[in-house]
């Protein structure tokens, strides 16, 4: 029994250094850089991730409070329930006491690690895989092209949808 415990641990753990090792060119620099597209299509991050983590972080910096509306919209819109501002996602907390580059990218980090654990679960006890297909079908899903290509892409809101 504690050997199996043992290696259960042991595979979460390893579904977490994993997205560490595979992001560490984005987590051990200073100052960190942020995950971009090497294309020329663009990305959400600089145009919609970015600014609203900013604002975010300077105005619960200056006044305590988090932010729920945005002013600088048109005549304003909400952030407390938009879907691509998840302000009710813990890891998402992580914008208002780090610096932003380094919080999203954590947050992509733990976003990784929490789906491909969550895959592994569900293929282990639901579906009643062996601990083995188990590991490599949560692998598979966890580090999948879509994936790296939402993150790329800047649509942050579906990693943590996933996650």
């Amino acid at each position: 029994m504690i050997a199996m415990k043992l290696k259960t641990i042991a595979i979460y753990f390893t579904f977490f250094l994993l997205p560490v090792i595979f992001f560490s060119p984005y987590l051990f620099r200073y100052p960190q850089p942020y995950i971009l597209p090497t294309s020329d299509l663009g990305t959400d991050l600089t145009r919609e991730v970015i600014p609203t983590a900013t604002y975010l972080q300077d105005i619960f910096r200056s006044t305590g409070n988090i932010a729920l509306w945005r002013p600088y919209l048109l005549s304003g819109a909400p952030l407390a329930g938009h879907p691509v501002f998840p302000l009710l996602y813990p890891p998402y907390w992580l914008v208002l006491a780090l610096p932003i580059s380094l919080a999203l990218n954590l947050m992509a980090v733990l976003d990784f690690a929490w789906s491909t654990a969550g895959m592994f679960l569900l293929l282990r006890d639901k579906f009643g895989r062996s601990t083995l297909a188990s590991f490599l079908g949560a692998l598979v899903f966890g580090f999948s092209p879509r994936w790296v290509g939402y993150l790329s892409g800047g649509h942050w809101s579906m990693l943590a949808a996933v996650a």
